[in-house]
């Protein structure tokens, strides 16, 4: 399924995406009672909200979802449904910043992190 985001006119789609393949540069302590409730759920009806990744060259980063990635982790699932944006090169920096909820917190790492291998210096 193919979605339009109308904010950043990216292209959004839902695919099923093993999750060694999502990386997660942020760290999270996720809430146990929360994570357990989802496992419970996802058990009995499976995950009804695919978790959003960005996808920059090609990998796939996850920001959000946290409670439903490890929920789904520790159930031992291979693969789920994600909603991939794909943006543009001169898009990623400023997608980044307008996002992310980390982007006005302590942690402004969070954009170098993922885009820093991104952007040469000549770009």
């Amino acid at each position: 399924m193919i979605k339009q985001d109308t904010k950043s006119r990216a292209a959004m789609r839902i695919e099923a995406i093993p999750l060694n393949q999502i990386r997660r540069p942020l760290p999270r302590v996720n809430d146990q009672t929360k994570v357990a409730a989802l496992m419970e759920s996802i058990r009995e009806v499976g995950l009804n909200e695919p978790i959003d990744v960005l996808e920059v060259d090609g990998q796939y980063y996850g920001f959000s979802g946290c409670h439903r990635y490890e929920a789904c982790q520790r159930l031992g699932l291979e693969t789920i449904p994600f909603d991939i944006l794909t943006v543009l090169k001169e898009q990623r920096f400023l997608f980044m910043v307008h996002r992310s909820p980390l982007a006005t917190s302590s942690r402004p790492s969070v954009v170098e992190v993922v885009f820093s291998p991104c952007f040469s210096s000549s770009e």
